[in-house]
């Protein structure tokens, strides 16, 4: 391999860059003890000659290209913060004449056809997007997450592919995917893709009051990340040249970089149900109001929902027992864990907390990041992030009319990642307690959903804060608890991953990209058992379309349910759980498992998906009775197949 070092000079006629801040100390009016230090905000000016130094590493192995900058090679001008650093744009770029795509792992998975001729913004997003540390006022939307440090670029005119990952910060990472010819693309006519590695982070802060004119200026955080920066190029063969192949040889690499096993060994489809337990809400004694408790599905009601299942041919189910706390459904952290006693005696928690039998599993459910009640002492002060303005971060749920916080519900406040170790610690033991030592159990808000804390001179980055959820899980997994269930999990939660829950049907709908893959199910197929969004929660989807999606994806059902009418939650927060009566959904469950189990494709593993046209699709199944393929046409008019196959509208076939 060869090192090389290079240092940049600005000269003194340049523009204002983006990457170059100074920071202009300013004085606010802060009443917060913790922030009573002056706050650094940085405004953009024209800068003269700040230099850097940045070391490269390039190393030549059997596969392809290792790149690496150290992160202590990095030198900078204190006056001049480095904020980010493009990694060879250029590197996996191909010009407008050769036919190809690229594959991003945002949701479940898009395709960017190259040279698409769309004029919309390029592609620009945030590896493990979700940086719970960023809250909004006003609802945004919903987009899905980048899940994987990863793209590939697929060039079917010249038979060449390339897979690029990072093996180290990629937390810190962002994705840039621009096409060829796009009016307003800075690269001309080439398609491009490539990662940005930010070194700090940044908020807009508004500055100004009415009186005065409102300003907006970027404060980035004053300490940078020190983490090496490393990704690897590696090369596809000309039988990798598929999206279906490129999952494949991702999973490989993620097997041998995370130590991965295998623990899928389901051979059915399996019906994954979250269950509604005990809940609390606000009541009146002659005026005065007090925190009253309530149940919408007991232990006894628990197990008659798993009688009628089993009954009815289901034999595996996985029940996430939400509302199984004091607490009932608010979210609270573990120094202590005590069981809600709506649900049943101890004697019945024992008996459900008893692992004896390998098909029906009860899955107790924990938030782990975000919490609505810290039982240590100061703990929505000590024990919550920090912005990058210093303020702590919390969020309240919305309300559905104004799409704004809703100032009636509870706040949820974020936990700094500074603390997952700890509070993991405090989880495992506890835990163990009130359970017996049962070795199940589902986590909300790790191996996912990161964020950071940046409090002034302790800044915890996203990268800190994916070691200390690493760390985390072990600490989980070594105490016993050896059965986890995640929601949506990232590439380095899947060695902890027996289940998952939450992953997208498809990729976040922006306008430059062409259409939505199962990338991310064609990588975890095999690895681990997962489901998609509730079915009923989605009701308005159709049965049709949800069986469809978990047909194309590979991912089993999931619905949630109760064992009372949910019109027991009407005054109450939690409201929004309107339809969870499980009597109302019985057939449907059973008709859809029996479609599933029909196809016979829980016994195999997907290995391809290929788009045949817009909105039509091909998948195929490895099962041990053969190849089973399967058409799906979510168009309004009939498809014919290449191999004859009729596929009727908003319908599926199995190939003759």
């Amino acid at each position: 391999h060869s090192l090389y070092g290079w240092s940049c000079t600005w000269p003194e006629t340049a523009e204002p860059a983006s990457i170059f801040r100074k920071p202009v100390l300013l004085k606010l009016g802060i009443t917060n003890k913790e922030n009573i230090e002056d706050i650094e905000f940085e405004q953009e000016i024209v800068t003269s000659n700040p230099a850097y130094e940045v070391a490269i590493e390039y190393t030549l192995t059997e596969n392809g290209l290792d790149v690496c900058i150290p992160g202590n090679s990095i030198k900078e001008e204190a006056k001049y913060p480095l904020t980010y650093i493009d990694i060879l744009p250029y590197f996996t770029a191909t010009g407008s004449d050769v036919e190809g795509y690229t594959v991003i792992p945002d949701g479940s998975g898009a395709i960017l056809n190259h040279t698409n001729g769309k004029t919309y913004p390029k592609y620009k997003k945030r590896v493990y997007t979700t940086d719970l540390t960023t809250t909004s006022y006003v609802n945004q939307g919903s987009n899905d997450d980048l899940m994987f440090p990863m793209y590939a670029v697929i060039n079917t005119g010249n038979k060449s592919g390339m897979l690029t990952y990072a093996t180290s910060n990629a937390a810190q990472l962002q994705l840039t995917a621009d096409i060829a010819g796009r009016a307003t693309s800075e690269f001309g006519n080439f398609n491009v893709n490539y990662f940005t590695a930010y070194l700090r982070e940044s908020k807009v802060i508004t500055v100004g009051t009415q009186s005065y004119e409102k300003k907006q200026l970027t404060k980035w955080t004053a300490n940078r990340v020190k983490d090496d920066i490393s990704l690897t190029y590696h090369l596809l063969d000309e039988d990798q040249l598929s999206y279906s192949a490129a999952a494949k040889q991702y999973r490989d690499i993620l097997v041998e970089m995370y130590g991965i096993d295998s623990v899928d060994s389901t051979k059915t489809p399996v019906l994954n149900m979250d269950v509604i337990g005990s809940y609390s809400y606000t009541e009146n004694f002659i005026g005065i109001p007090y925190t009253a408790k309530g149940s919408l599905t007991t232990i006894d009601q628990l197990n008659e929902i798993i009688d009628v299942f089993t009954e009815a041919g289901i034999n595996n189910i996985n029940a996430f027992y939400l509302g199984w706390r004091k607490e009932g459904l608010k979210n609270s952290s573990f120094s202590k864990i005590k069981l809600s006693n709506q649900l049943g005696s101890k004697a019945k928690f024992e008996q459900l907390f008893k692992d004896d039998d390998d098909n029906v599993n009860v899955y107790p459910y924990v938030s782990f990041g975000e919490i609505n009640d810290f039982t240590e002492s100061f703990g929505s002060t000590h024990y919550v992030t920090h912005a990058v303005d210093g303020d702590t971060v919390w969020k309240q749920p919305y309300d559905l009319n104004s799409n704004v916080f809703d100032k009636t519900k509870d706040k949820i406040y974020i936990l700094s990642p500074r603390y997952y170790v700890s509070f993991a610690n405090s989880l495992a033991k506890n835990y163990s307690n009130a359970t017996n030592g049962y070795g199940y159990l589902a986590i909300d808000k790790i191996g996912s959903e990161l964020s950071g804390d940046y409090r002034k001179n302790v800044e915890t980055f996203k990268v800190d804060a994916v070691r200390n959820q690493m760390t985390s899980l072990e600490i989980l997994s070594n105490s016993g608890i050896n059965n986890m269930t995640l929601y949506k999990p990232y590439d380095y939660a899947f060695k902890y991953t027996d289940v998952a829950k939450n992953i997208p049907y498809q990729a976040t709908q922006y306008e430059i990209l062409d259409y939505s893959v199962p990338f991310y199910q064609l990588v975890a197929n095999g690895l681990f058992d997962y489901s998609g969004e509730s079915f009923n929660a989605n009701s308005e989807k159709g049965t049709m379309e949800h069986l469809m999606r978990m047909i194309e994806t590979g991912s089993n059902m999931s619905f949630t349910l109760s064992g009372d009418s949910s019109e027991k939650l009407l005054p109450t927060e939690y409201n929004y759980y309107y339809y969870t009566l499980y009597t109302d959904w019985v057939d449907t469950i059973i008709e859809v498992y029996t479609k599933l189990n029909e196809l016979g494709i829980y016994d195999g593993e997907l290995i391809e998906h290929e788009c045949l046209s817009s909105n039509i699709y091909k998948v195929v199944y490895r099962t041990s009775n053969g190849d089973v393929t399967i058409y799906l046409n979510y168009t309004r008019n009939d498809y014919i197949a290449p191999d004859g196959t009729k596929v009727q509208s908003k319908d599926y076939a199995v190939a003759k």
